[in-house]
């Protein structure tokens, strides 16, 4: 055998060799940082002082309602919650919603009777301008106007932990996301779907009892009374009878703040 061939086998069997190599280190040589212990099954929180596996949670808030145009924006909130685990569970909340004024819709003409403005003004405040002869007030009551809402909802709680107040106090809390179908109750009787999503935070004072604040979105499909020609209607209007074209989908933004037992 020349020696090209002796020098091919040689490059052939190098691989082989190389790949049976080991190349070890010592531990005094590892960096303490660098490894991790592997727990299985792996539990992000351990030892927490406050569960929720197979518990009840009832609780009550006071709502309140930034973007409400023409109706009481304070409401009545009550809420009952069933945990499966410590992060999934079932929702029920229940608002209601006070027949009280906030604001009163008001429009106007000029002298000449060419434009018509809407706006907005508190009770018994008089926003009467020289250029405003003839200030015609609206009743929103006289559209349906909800009275009711529940939902049913998904609760998600993916963060769990510890905040402290002060170098003494030291609080649990936990985020959490919902979201849900429901149903809206009018004044007159009829129910439509709805629907919300939002997000919250409690705040932990021991075992059982929480602050409860959170943010969520609601909508539904009814009258809008900026649509409805109320100025003509001497009486109040059933869900049926208003037409298509002055319904149309909307959506409100609810603040809310209270507190949650856990059972």
């Amino acid at each position: 055998m020349g020696w090209h061939r002796f020098f091919l086998l040689l490059c052939l069997l190098y691989p082989l060799a190389g790949e049976a190599a080991k190349v070890r280190f010592s531990k005094e040589e590892l960096a303490k940082e660098s490894v991790l212990p592997v727990f299985d099954p792996m539990h992000l929180v351990l030892g927490r002082n406050i569960t929720l596996s197979k518990r009840l949670e009832g609780g009550v808030s006071l709502s309140f309602g930034p973007d409400e145009p023409f109706y009481f924006p304070f409401y009545a909130t009550g809420l009952l919650a069933f945990y499966m685990t410590e992060t999934h569970g079932v929702s029920l909340t229940g608002t209601w919603f006070p027949p009280r004024d906030k604001l009163l819709g008001w429009e106007w003409k000029n002298e000449k009777g060419e434009k018509k403005h809407f706006g907005i003004r508190w009770p018994g405040l008089d926003l009467k301008e020289p250029t405003q002869p003839s200030v015609e007030p609206i009743d929103v009551w006289k559209v349906p106007y909800p009275q009711m809402m529940g939902f049913l909802n998904y609760q998600y709680t993916p963060f769990y932990g510890k905040i402290s107040i002060a170098k003494t106090i030291v609080t649990n809390l936990s985020i959490y996301g919902f979201a849900g179908p429901g149903i809206i109750m009018f004044n007159e009787g009829t129910v439509t779907p709805a629907g919300n999503i939002g997000l919250g935070l409690k705040i932990y004072f021991n075992r059982w009892l929480a602050l409860r604040g959170g943010l969520r979105f609601y909508g539904y499909y009814g009258p809008s009374p900026a649509k409805v020609p109320l100025s003509s209607q001497t009486s109040p209007l059933s869900y049926s009878s208003i037409p298509s074209v002055q319904k149309g989908v909307i959506i409100h933004l609810v603040c809310s703040v209270g507190f949650v037992f856990l059972i």
